[in-house]
């Protein structure tokens, strides 16, 4: 089953609606959000926009941070 979608505030909206071409850094401290908005725009771009999940390159700052990211994505994905 897929993960609870929560709902984005606007600053999050605006990075998931960001054109296909363009880019973004979201900074913020712990718990603001950051994950969660990165989740959504890998949602955005392979359910809604019809990327394929191997078209999607998301970077962390470690391996342990890499595999709990994947599966959160995975889960968001169904």
């Amino acid at each position: 089953p897929a993960a609870p979608q929560v709902a984005p505030d606007p600053p999050q909206r605006a990075v998931i609606e960001l054109a296909d071409d363009a880019s973004a850094a979201v900074l913020g401290g712990p718990g603001t959000g950051k994950t969660t908005t990165l989740i959504e725009v890998v949602a955005d771009r392979v359910l809604a926009r019809g990327w394929g999940a191997d078209a999607v390159l998301a970077l962390t700052t470690s391996r342990a941070t890499a595999t709990r990211l994947r599966d959160a994505i995975a889960l968001r994905l169904g």
